[in-house]
């Protein structure tokens, strides 16, 4: 339920910085490339984990389904469940 009465949250905000010259600006805006950047290899490197990972998972699905159809299989036939007694 929301209180209509009650104070806003203010939070101020962090890490300001005061821009006095066109340096200090330059300065800002190498800092935020740099942070972009970063966060772009960390996103990368995430993305490349993820699809390795769906892979591992779509591997393991189908060893699952190859698994469950062999042994379906072996259930109705015997001359197949002979054969892999002997095997």
């Amino acid at each position: 339920m929301i209180d209509w009465d009650a104070e806003p949250d203010f939070i101020p905000p962090q890490n300001m910085v005061e821009l006095r010259t066109l340096a200090d600006a330059v300065k800002l805006l190498d800092q935020w490339q740099e942070a972009y950047e970063d966060l772009t290899r960390q996103f990368r490197r995430l993305e490349l984990d993820y699809l390795k990972l769906r892979n591992w998972a779509e591997c393991t699905d189908t060893l699952a389904k190859n698994y469950e159809m062999l042994y379906e299989h072996v259930l109705v036939d015997d001359e197949a469940r002979e054969a892999l007694r002997r095997a």
